[in-house]
């Protein structure tokens, strides 16, 4: 199962405590899953899902508050793994039901398709949360945890796209919304908002081990830096100590090492005999200090320099 599907189950198997909640929950449910049939029984509404349990929740809820009779089907898709939940409502008040979840309007030629909310929907917090909840039912989807953070919930026009970003950020959600061909998306892309909206809907498991996800890829994170980093300063170590040899070689074969007062002639034979040492593991093979042996390997570098300029590359 899906984490989104997870996530859905969880927000649908809620009791909602009043009935302008329930209201509130059908018509976010309505206005993004919902779509109105029109037949010789009259007219009827249909929803469309991949989840049974919100197809139940919206039965649930339309025959709780309406004079409707619902039906629901259930058709798998071949080799695709997922599954299509169609619930119909038809009888004598699902034209009710529309006008009250705003899909139908009043005009005046008659009715009209919705491109709103109601305000009395969402004249409350915990409206606003049950039409979010409904919303989200209807045609949300969250990514992954484990693979990204996306959260967005599609809407037939951009108004309704809107005054749900416009509900969400009320929270303190950073949502927003871009066109997607002929349906307008709210989106939201940061995890603690995307967790934060899980809480809100009640889906407290599914906050918990979304937020259990980022813990886990923040530490993995954070554990694939540090070795990359490691991994750059040993790189960094080993093409250093590599030109330090190769410098001390060119010394040793143009003037020899006895050459060398007795402080470099050290450092340098101690290098040769430790050609994958760092400065701290030289500084104690030596006796002296880091910066000491660093700054004696500076200037073998020099002196080998020096040997390249008066004989050229060699």
């Amino acid at each position: 199962m899906s984490f989104s599907s997870s996530a859905k189950d969880e927000i649908a198997a809620q009791r909602t405590s009043s009935a302008a909640q329930r209201l509130s929950m059908l018509a976010g449910l309505t206005n993004t899953a919902g779509s109105i049939t029109i037949g010789r029984s009259g007219t009827g509404v249909r929803y469309i899902t991949e989840t049974y349990s919100v197809g139940k929740l919206v039965s649930r809820l339309a025959c709780a508050i309406y004079d409707v009779d619902a039906a629901i089907a259930v058709r798998e898709k071949e080799g695709m793994g997922t599954r299509s939940v169609s619930i119909v409502l038809s009888g004598a008040e699902c034209e009710t039901l529309l006008k009250d979840t705003g899909l139908l309007v009043a005009s005046g030629e008659g009715m009209m398709l919705g491109s709103g909310i109601r305000p009395n929907l969402i004249s409350s917090e915990t409206k606003k949360r049950a039409f979010l909840s409904g919303a989200f039912l209807g045609s949300g989807s969250i990514t992954n945890p484990d693979k990204s953070y996306h959260l967005e919930i599609v809407c037939r026009n951009e108004e309704l796209a809107k005054k749900i970003c416009e509900m969400m950020n009320g929270f303190g959600f950073n949502a927003k919304s871009f066109q997607r061909k002929s349906t307008s998306v709210v989106y939201v892309k940061e995890g603690d908002s995307i967790s934060g909206f899980l809480a809100l809907m009640g889906a407290s498991n599914a906050a918990l081990e979304f937020e259990e996800a980022r813990i886990y890829k923040s530490i993995k994170n954070n554990t694939n830096r540090m070795v990359n980093y490691e991994n750059a300063n040993l790189d960094k170590t080993a093409r250093a100590a590599a030109a330090q040899t190769q410098c001390i070689e060119l010394i040793r074969d143009e003037m020899g090492l006895t050459k060398l007062p007795d402080a470099l002639r050290e450092v340098a034979e101690v290098r040769l005999n430790n050609r994958e040492a760092t400065l701290n593991e030289l500084a104690q093979l030596t006796g002296i200090s880091k910066s000491s042996v660093n700054y004696r390997l500076g200037k073998l570098k020099e002196i080998a320099d020096d040997i390249r300029h008066k004989y050229g590359d060699v």
